[in-house]
């Protein structure tokens, strides 16, 4: 067979809506004064970092294994595709900011933002 001048067509890639954007969150031990139940988090809790992942579970553990100080990874929204993600996140900061008027703890290290 002889060679027309066509390119061999690649299957179109697959863009999967598999990310998460989350929140570490720092909630501090409350003292109850129940029987039978000593401590428990607070519902009400300090967000300590703001990202994304494809795996919360094993983002969970990787941030632990880091030694940050959290209590929670809560999930805020998701699934997504990555660059959603990534633009949601960068919302989520900001927005963060522009109520506390900083960047939430690690988010400063991970970043190096100087304030």
């Amino acid at each position: 067979m002889r060679n027309i001048g066509l390119r061999p067509t690649r299957p179109p890639t697959i863009q999967l809506r598999d990310t998460y954007v989350y929140y570490l969150v720092k909630k501090p031990v409350v003292e109850l004064k129940i029987p039978g139940v000593s401590r428990r988090p607070s519902p009400i809790g300090e967000i300590v970092y703001i990202g994304i992942t494809n795996d919360p579970g094993r983002r969970e553990g990787e941030h632990r294994g880091e030694n940050w100080v959290f209590t929670d990874l809560e999930v805020v929204s998701g699934p997504m595709l990555r660059s959603e993600a990534k633009c949601e996140e960068i919302g989520e900061l900001a927005r963060y900011y522009a109520i506390h008027k900083r960047y939430p703890k690690y988010n400063k290290k991970r970043y190096n933002i100087e304030i």
